[in-house]
């Protein structure tokens, strides 16, 4: 497994102990569709619902690149909401409506949500940890949460905590909200979600200063579903890369 070429240094168990402040993000981009590794995913999972018009939710969708991206690569229309910084915000069309909040996002959705996707995301968002998202994601009874390039704890000790990007190492000084694999299941398992496919991405993190129980530090797939949804309802017989390794 290759080291990502950012690092992590310090170790946190809550905000109050850092001294830094939070960093400004960068410039927001995402506008174009593209196919990768992980979008392949993205694009398999939604063409095989057997649903022609689907409710997406998209935490950290960009410009709707996600979204022009499964326009692109599948017969899917949606109803498309992405979650973001309003510096993000862009007129698409009008499948596509931009939320500053989770919460804004779904008081607004009447519809069954069929998939809640972050890629990359809910580990670095300013004030909301990743345990808070998560049970977000629950609690919004979607069909499908597809976890992409999610930065998480395997085998650690610790069930939740916090660590900040290197600067020395390309990083720009983001703390990140780091959940161990074993609890995040866990809180799923809760909310009647299973795991149905997960894979690691081959990166894993750097962490200096730190307990040397926290870990392997990497990136991992993880896609569930809720439990009590019937296959013949909302998708083929199976998602094409589910029960193989990706």
């Amino acid at each position: 497994m290759k080291i990502h070429p950012v690092r992590f240094k310090n170790f946190y168990t809550s905000p109050e102990e850092w001294t830094e402040t939070f960093p400004n993000y960068r410039e927001i981009e995402n506008n174009t569709d593209r196919i990768d590794d992980c979008t392949a995913k993205y694009v398999d999972l939604i063409q095989c619902i057997n649903k022609p018009n689907l409710t997406i939710l998209d935490i950290g969708g960009g410009q709707g690149g996600h979204y022009l991206t499964l326009k692109k690569y599948t017969t899917k229309q949606m109803s498309y909401s992405i979650v973001e910084l309003p510096q993000a915000f862009t007129n698409i069309n009008d499948e596509v409506k931009y939320y500053l909040s989770l919460e804004s996002a779904l008081n607004e959705i009447n519809n069954t949500i069929d998939v809640i996707y972050s890629n990359g995301t809910i580990f670095l968002t300013k004030g909301i940890t990743s345990v808070e998202h998560l049970n977000n994601f629950c609690k919004s009874g979607s069909n499908y949460i597809f976890l992409s390039r999610m930065i998480l704890s395997e085998d650690g000790n610790y069930d939740h905590f916090f660590t900040l990007t290197d600067k020395s190492y390309n990083g720009d000084g983001t703390y990140f909200s780091i959940i161990q694999e074993k609890y995040l299941k866990e809180i799923c398992m809760s909310y009647e979600y299973e795991l149905i496919d997960s894979a690691h991405l081959n990166r894993k993190f750097v962490v200096s200063n730190a307990p040397p129980d926290i870990g392997l530090i990497c990136y991992k797939d993880l896609l569930f579903k809720k439990i009590n949804i019937k296959d013949s309802d909302v998708s083929c017989s199976r998602v094409p890369w589910c029960n193989s390794v990706w």
